[in-house]
């Protein structure tokens, strides 16, 4: 990621190259009225065993368990500064 190298904005977006999108991507749909990212997640029990599985690898690799599933909620949007 080195998104800070080519942009000077506060925040930056990231998307798979075979996103869709199927609404108007506006200030409003990505930040709430504070200014701050929306977040697109999935909590809860996970649907199937594949993603039972995907939680445990998390919380092997991480040593705390997955609190939320946002990979399918793009864009995700952070501050560039993070990315430094």
């Amino acid at each position: 990621l080195s998104s800070d190298e080519f942009s000077t904005s506060e925040f930056v977006g990231f998307l798979d190259a075979d996103t869709l999108f199927v609404t108007p991507v506006t200030s409003a749909s990505v930040f709430d009225d504070a200014g701050r990212p929306r977040i697109r997640g999935r909590v809860g029990a996970a649907a199937n065993s594949f993603w039972w599985e995907a939680s445990d690898s998390t919380q092997k690799l991480l040593g705390f368990p997955e609190v939320a599933r946002c990979m399918s909620y793009f864009p995700v949007v952070v501050r560039n500064e993070h990315l430094r």
